[in-house]
């Protein structure tokens, strides 16, 4: 199986409560019923985001996290790479500061490395 696809059904079986919400933003970016794994890995990142917005979520946030720096530390290159570029630059979308400060501390460093070596700075004021 295509290592990018084995990575997005097995995170699919790992948080089973995020699926649905974060099948309905990829179907909603798409357009169709395709799969697009880089995309539901964007989508993925949008639905903690909103989580992050209402102050929600820290818990299952910090699996999911831990979860993708293990995948990341592990995986090959291709899977390296959706996390770097669909999954972590898009965490902390339209999140203010304050709400992203206990969100951003649960980060795993290695997930702080990739997202500023993307955003060069860290979403709240005390990264």
């Amino acid at each position: 199986m295509d290592p990018i696809l084995q990575f997005y059904h097995e995170t699919r079986e790992r948080f089973p409560a995020l699926v649905a919400e974060t099948d309905r933003k990829h179907q909603a970016t798409c357009g169709v019923d395709d799969i697009y794994p880089y995309l539901w890995f964007e989508a993925l990142a949008n639905v903690l985001n909103a989580t992050m917005r209402k102050g929600t979520g820290l818990d299952v946030a910090g699996k999911v996290f831990d979860d993708m720096r293990h995948r990341f530390a592990t995986g090959g290159a291709e899977v390296r790479n959706c996390i770097d570029v669909a999954f972590v630059e898009n965490l902390f979308d339209s999140v203010r500061p304050d709400d992203a400060q206990a969100y951003w501390a649960r980060l795993p460093d290695l997930l702080k490395h990739l997202y500023l070596g993307f955003h060069a700075r860290p979403p709240c004021r005390s990264g």
